[in-house]
């Protein structure tokens, strides 16, 4: 009976570059949600543009941020969408005449897709999680 062969090592590198994508993007939740815990007890801690000029069903970039889920799968598709979602958030921002949060909300979107091509091409993922990673826990 033949024993059966270990993975190819392209196989084990890329499971773990997925280990690493998912743990990233989780600190990188995990960070953000600890940022935000306490903003309400802090005065002066909330930007002016998503909190002081927002009024209800104004579209911000906490909106935008909102959409990336803290256990989102770092599939393609689950990428692409959530970019999508986010871009359609920017352009609801625009015709409501929110251009403060609109560059903010397209790093987070521009970052996304940088994600989903490298997963998809499976080049650059390290850095593209990095980049994720950075952008979440500085915008959102």
């Amino acid at each position: 009976m033949p024993s059966l062969p270990d993975p190819p090592s392209e196989r084990k590198r890329r499971s773990f570059v997925i280990l690493v994508v998912t743990l990233a993007v989780a600190a990188g939740v995990l960070a953000f949600a600890l940022s935000r815990e306490g903003d309400g007890e802090v005065s002066g801690t909330s930007s002016p543009s998503s909190d002081a000029t927002a009024s209800p069903g104004q579209v911000t970039v906490q909106t935008a941020c909102g959409e990336v889920a803290p256990d989102m799968a770092l599939r393609v598709d689950a990428l692409r969408r959530t970019a999508e979602t986010v871009r359609a958030d920017i352009a609801a921002m625009e015709s409501q005449g929110n251009t403060d949060d609109v560059a903010e909300a397209t790093q987070v979107a521009v970052a996304l897709e940088n994600m989903a091509d490298a997963q998809e091409n499976q080049q650059g993922v390290r850095r593209a999680t990095r980049e994720l990673g950075e952008t979440l826990a500085s915008i959102c």
